[in-house]
């Protein structure tokens, strides 16, 4: 009953959370923005439960007096790796495989303090919700294949410069909160994978 319990608060909780900001979303794309932004990012990730990985991200909405913005962000990260043993024969085998794939779609705020100047910070906020899929060849007790889910926040700080009035090219900072799980058995067991982690990113942004 208890587990019951904890299972419809986290997705009460969870839905809320999408439902507020998504709404703040929407108000912001409706209101009388004077441009629209778009902006696309990539860079490397270290998530807690794999190593290194690629990471990249799809912004657009819109943003008020070139400071304050409002949109969707669509992103996806991906790690595969793999561990080979010689056989002593000159020939390699696999002895496992393993690959990772998240998607988060996502609701961002950002805040642009001193757009005029040529080199500028750029603060963010992000929250919706993940999907991962998760294979490993050969199962470890670690965490089975399959689908994951959940709710996912970033963080990060860009710094702009301005290439033109409506172009800027960006490096940045991210730190994403994203503790995923997949469905539980008839049990009531699932597992866990941890995909937050500190990421660093670079990229383009343009107004419309």
């Amino acid at each position: 009953m208890n587990y019951l319990l904890k299972l419809v608060f986290f997705r009460f909780r969870n839905v809320t959370c999408f439902a507020v900001f998504f709404g703040i979303v929407l108000l912001g794309f409706q209101a009388n923005a004077s441009e629209k932004l778009f902006s696309l990012k990539i860079g490397p990730t270290w998530p807690s439960a794999i190593s290194t990985s690629w990471d990249g991200e799809l912004l657009y909405g819109s943003i008020i007096d070139k400071k304050v913005g409002f949109g969707i962000a669509a992103d996806f990260l991906w790690n595969t790796s793999s561990v080979e043993i010689d056989t002593g024969t000159g020939l390699k085998r696999t002895i496992w495989d393993e690959s990772s794939y998240m998607f988060p779609i996502m609701g961002f705020i950002l805040f642009d303090p001193v757009p005029q100047s040529m080199i500028h910070p750029v603060l963010k906020f992000e929250i919706g919700y993940n999907s991962l899929l998760y294979s490993r060849s050969q199962d470890t007790g670690i965490a089975a294949s399959g689908y994951y889910y959940g709710l996912i926040i970033k963080i990060g700080a860009d710094g702009l410069y301005n290439l033109g009035e409506q172009t800027a090219i960006f490096v940045g900072l991210d730190y994403q909160w994203a503790d995923t799980r997949n469905a539980a058995n008839a049990s009531g067991y699932f597992y866990r994978r941890d995909m937050s982690g500190i990421g660093i990113r670079m990229g383009f942004r343009f107004l419309l």
